[in-house]
Protein backbone atom coordinates (compact mmCIF):
# COMPACT_ATOMS: atom_id res chain seq x y z
CA UNK A 1 0.00 0.00 0.00
CA UNK A 2 3.05 2.35 0.90
CA UNK A 3 4.35 2.19 -2.42
CA UNK A 4 1.02 3.34 -4.16
CA UNK A 5 -0.08 5.40 -1.83
CA UNK A 6 0.94 8.72 -2.84
CA UNK A 7 -0.98 7.90 -6.40
CA UNK A 8 -4.04 7.10 -4.82
CA UNK A 9 -4.24 9.99 -2.55
CA UNK A 10 -2.89 12.79 -5.27
CA UNK A 11 -4.30 10.52 -8.22
CA UNK A 12 -2.59 13.83 -10.92
CA UNK A 13 -3.45 16.69 -12.75
CA UNK A 14 -3.27 16.91 -16.50
CA UNK A 15 -0.45 19.54 -16.41
CA UNK A 16 1.42 18.02 -13.75
CA UNK A 17 3.44 14.64 -14.55
CA UNK A 18 4.14 12.62 -11.59
CA UNK A 19 4.85 9.04 -11.49
CA UNK A 20 2.06 8.34 -8.47
CA UNK A 21 4.38 5.80 -6.55
CA UNK A 22 7.50 5.97 -4.28
CA UNK A 23 10.09 3.13 -2.91
CA UNK A 24 10.41 3.42 0.62
CA UNK A 25 14.32 1.92 0.54
CA UNK A 26 16.50 0.17 -1.64
CA UNK A 27 15.00 -2.95 -1.11
CA UNK A 28 11.73 -2.16 -2.49
CA UNK A 29 13.52 -1.80 -6.29
CA UNK A 30 13.49 -5.53 -5.80
CA UNK A 31 10.52 -6.25 -3.95
CA UNK A 32 8.05 -4.04 -6.58
CA UNK A 33 10.75 -4.34 -9.31
CA UNK A 34 7.53 -5.37 -12.19
CA UNK A 35 5.90 -2.23 -10.46
CA UNK A 36 8.95 0.34 -10.81
CA UNK A 37 11.30 -0.82 -13.94
CA UNK A 38 8.38 0.01 -16.56
CA UNK A 39 7.53 3.14 -14.86
CA UNK A 40 11.76 3.83 -14.36
CA UNK A 41 12.48 3.01 -18.26
CA UNK A 42 9.56 5.15 -19.82
CA UNK A 43 9.73 7.97 -17.31
CA UNK A 44 13.79 8.54 -17.72
CA UNK A 45 13.62 7.82 -21.48
CA UNK A 46 14.36 3.62 -22.32
CA UNK A 47 16.68 3.45 -18.87
CA UNK A 48 16.91 0.02 -17.93
CA UNK A 49 17.71 -2.00 -15.06
CA UNK A 50 20.81 -3.07 -16.16
CA UNK A 51 22.08 0.94 -16.80
CA UNK A 52 24.06 2.59 -14.93
CA UNK A 53 24.69 6.46 -14.07
CA UNK A 54 28.16 7.79 -14.13
CA UNK A 55 29.32 9.28 -11.06
CA UNK A 56 31.12 12.16 -11.02
CA UNK A 57 31.51 14.95 -8.14
CA UNK A 58 34.38 16.53 -9.34
CA UNK A 59 33.06 20.02 -10.14
CA UNK A 60 36.28 20.62 -12.40
CA UNK A 61 34.40 18.79 -14.83
CA UNK A 62 30.97 20.44 -15.47
CA UNK A 63 30.61 22.06 -18.77
CA UNK A 64 28.51 24.59 -20.74
CA UNK A 65 27.06 27.78 -18.78
CA UNK A 66 29.53 30.22 -19.23
CA UNK A 67 28.01 31.68 -22.85
CA UNK A 68 24.68 31.84 -21.98
CA UNK A 69 22.97 35.17 -22.97
CA UNK A 70 21.87 37.62 -19.36
CA UNK A 71 19.20 38.84 -21.64
CA UNK A 72 17.66 35.97 -21.52
CA UNK A 73 19.12 34.02 -18.63
CA UNK A 74 18.59 35.15 -15.03
CA UNK A 75 18.79 32.53 -12.84
CA UNK A 76 19.16 28.75 -12.93
CA UNK A 77 19.50 25.95 -9.84
CA UNK A 78 21.44 22.74 -9.46
CA UNK A 79 18.53 20.27 -7.67
CA UNK A 80 20.14 17.27 -6.07
CA UNK A 81 18.34 13.77 -4.44
CA UNK A 82 20.50 11.32 -2.23
CA UNK A 83 20.69 7.84 -1.47
CA UNK A 84 22.74 6.84 1.12
CA UNK A 85 23.15 2.79 1.30
CA UNK A 86 21.03 1.80 4.77
CA UNK A 87 18.92 4.40 5.23
CA UNK A 88 15.19 4.68 4.26
CA UNK A 89 14.32 7.01 1.35
CA UNK A 90 12.66 10.29 2.16
CA UNK A 91 9.35 8.41 2.39
CA UNK A 92 9.95 6.44 4.86
CA UNK A 93 12.86 8.22 7.10
CA UNK A 94 12.40 8.91 10.55
CA UNK A 95 13.19 11.79 12.08
CA UNK A 96 16.38 10.25 13.80
CA UNK A 97 17.50 9.13 9.98
CA UNK A 98 17.01 12.38 8.74
CA UNK A 99 19.50 13.98 11.34
CA UNK A 100 21.66 11.48 10.85
CA UNK A 101 21.67 12.07 7.16
CA UNK A 102 22.00 15.37 7.49
CA UNK A 103 25.29 14.74 10.33
CA UNK A 104 26.93 12.94 6.91
CA UNK A 105 26.08 16.01 4.76
CA UNK A 106 28.14 18.49 7.27
CA UNK A 107 30.50 15.88 7.97
CA UNK A 108 31.00 15.35 4.33
CA UNK A 109 32.08 19.21 3.64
Amino acid sequence: DDVIQTGVDNPGHPFIMTVGCVAGDEESYQVFKDLFDPIIQDRHGGYKPTDKHKTDLNHENLKGGDDLDPNYVLSSRVRTGRSIKGYTLPPHCSRGERRAVEKLSVEGE
